[in-house]
């Protein structure tokens, strides 16, 4: 079970998940379990590819552009559990994680950048 750092300046917050971006990943926080499909992940994916975007984790000053607001409203639809801003922050991760992401801290926001073809 992989235990990694949240994004964003110097954190100590850690996330915890089990899983794989290939597989589906299971959240695993504060005593409950988020589940987050392997199409839900890969959708994201395909939908910001090439881009770059703010995060947009639920603080103030989100905008609907921001990847939380985006997570919240498409996962209803396209995940078995309903989402919120503060889930993107941990599927950022994870895609920084494996490979599929990179970010970058700009003033007081997570930007993050999806890979190309």
């Amino acid at each position: 079970m992989p235990t990694i750092l949240a994004l964003g300046p110097p954190s100590k917050r850690t996330i915890t998940y089990t899983g794989s971006v290939k597989e589906g990943v299971t959240l695993h926080f504060d005593g409950v379990e988020k589940f987050i499909s392997s199409e839900f992940l890969h959708a994201i994916l395909r939908t910001f590819q090439g881009t770059t975007l703010r995060c947009g984790f639920g603080m103030a000053g989100s905008s609907p552009d921001d990847f939380g607001i985006w997570v919240e409203y498409y996962s209803e639809q396209m995940n078995p559990e309903k989402l919120y801003p503060r889930h993107a922050a941990h599927i950022a991760a994870i895609l920084v994680h494996e490979g599929y992401i990179t970010c970058r801290v700009q003033g007081n926001a997570v930007v993050l950048q999806f890979k190309g073809e």
